[in-house]
């Protein structure tokens, strides 16, 4: 999964958490209060978001320069969303997924454009939109070296007004191109096929995952063959380094256990740790059986983090896992929208349950991507912590998620992630202080396990 800013439309876990007050950090909204505070139309000038609230109607709108769009969220889907609110003053506002870290800024504004309008609309309208929405929130036309005016007016000039599913398709590959963006993808249906374009994928791991599959006959579909890849890699970890000592944990997302004085713990996937994957569970149940996994080794030497097929999640769940690291609150990194007027979010963790303070090695590849990266970057700031391995892939912001008026959906990077020395690692990674290959062995099968066993012999002579 990629991070990604999906809870407004693709799920039901947006929660407005923050205390409502007006006149003072602990003076408090009464509900008749704050329906009279929220009452008009608010816009989110960064995501690109309208929200109204008109008596007890509440409508959510996608809008860019020349389009505004309905999502398909009722009065009740979004009163079951919508918890609090914090006014900063009369005509602006902040908010937050419940357990989130990110805060959205909302501003008043007179009333809703007149252009807005259900979902519905043409594939050249999609196109439009979709030109439109990346003007206004792409991050990185710079480091990939792209005029986006420039290709969007050749590749619309002598277009057709009347677009094909399958030219709008073609079209839209053509303005992705050169973008190795592993969070800016398009999912489209063209003639009853679903089809996914994404240009960012791992240049080690996938590409001997392809090779591997091409000269086998057993299974004629690239994706059971990548999962069945991946249950042997499971495998090799329970088995070959664990000895059959081994733990699952939070919905099967941590693979944990000892090695004589090492401890491992495999972070899998950062998202789905609960049966429900709303946020907030997730992060309970991460911390359950995070407490339970880092008492049973504090009585270790050292400890070896692995999230080498980890391609992310939520960013507050290596945060907490920071925490197990840390004895006071620490700044890790910052965030910032791209082109917004808003001063960067500081984004800090906060210490947990236990404090490791032995070495720790956290191993990574070109697959370690996204939120794992976040939770790499926050990591390398502590002084017990060492990166080995690979260079992750470098996509670090969050997942713009944006559904173009023909049903088709696209994602875009709108954010831009900073260590603590102002440094951007997008499209770079992040490097590793003890080089060696995890992925990119003649037998994709054992290039892994093999990689892993070499660290604990380096790391158990160390101790």
């Amino acid at each position: 999964m990629l991070k990604t800013f999906k809870y407004w439309v693709m799920s039901l876990s947006l929660l407005f958490q923050v205390s409502c007050h007006m006149d003072g950090p602990n003076s408090k909204l009464k509900n008749s209060q704050k329906q009279i505070f929220l009452e008009g139309v608010w816009q989110s000038d960064d995501y690109g978001y309208l929200l109204t609230f008109k008596e007890k109607q509440k409508r959510l709108y996608d809008f860019s320069t020349n389009h505004c769009y309905q999502q398909p969220l009722n009065s009740d889907e979004i009163s079951k969303l919508l918890s609090h609110v914090e006014p900063i003053d009369e005509q602006t506002m902040r908010a937050r997924i419940q357990g989130g870290m990110t805060s959205y800024h909302f501003k008043r504004i007179a009333g809703l454009p007149e252009n807005c309008r259900h979902l519905r609309g043409s594939h050249a309208e999609a196109l439009q939109y979709f030109t439109e929405l990346m003007k206004a929130h792409y991050a990185y036309f710079d480091l990939y070296g792209v005029n986006w005016s420039q290709r969007v007016q050749q590749a619309l000039d002598g277009l057709d007004t009347e677009l094909s599913a399958s030219k709008t398709f073609e079209v839209i590959k053509q303005l992705m191109q050169g973008i190795g963006d592993a969070h800016f993808f398009l999912n489209a249906e063209v003639d009853g096929e679903s089809m996914l374009h994404v240009l960012g994928r791992s240049k080690t791991l996938r590409p001997a995952l392809d090779k591997a599959f091409s000269q086998q006959q057993a299974i004629k579909d690239p994706r059971k063959f990548r999962k069945a890849w991946y249950r042997q890699y499971k495998s090799n970890i329970e088995n070959q380094i664990l000895k059959g000592n081994y733990h699952y944990a939070a919905n099967d997302a941590l693979l944990w256990g000892k090695v004589g004085e090492i401890g491992y713990i495999n972070m899998l996937r950062m998202i789905t740790l609960s049966r429900s994957g709303l946020l907030q569970d997730d992060l309970k149940a991460f911390k359950e059986q995070m407490d339970v996994i880092m008492t049973k080794l504090q009585d270790t030497s050292a400890l070896i983090i692995d999230v080498t097929t980890n391609s992310g999640g939520h960013d507050e769940v290596g945060l907490m896992m920071t925490g197990y690291f840390i004895e006071k609150p620490t700044r890790v990194y910052s965030k910032k929208v791209y082109g917004s007027d808003q001063q960067e979010q500081v984004i800090e963790a906060v210490p947990g349950h236990t404090n490791y303070q032995k070495p720790v090695f956290i191993l990574t590849s070109d697959h370690t991507v996204s939120a794992a990266e976040t939770f790499v970057m926050a990591m390398k700031n502590l002084p017990q912590v060492t990166q080995v391995g690979e260079i992750t892939r470098g996509a670090f912001s969050d997942v713009l998620d944006k559904t173009l008026p023909n049903g088709w959906s696209v994602g875009i990077s709108n954010e831009v992630y900073q260590d603590l020395d102002g440094l951007s690692w997008e499209a770079k990674g992040l490097l590793p202080a003890w080089h060696f290959p995890i992925f990119a062995g003649q037998d994709i099968y054992q290039s892994h396990v093999n990689a892993l066993g070499q660290l604990l012999k380096r790391v158990t002579s160390s101790l």
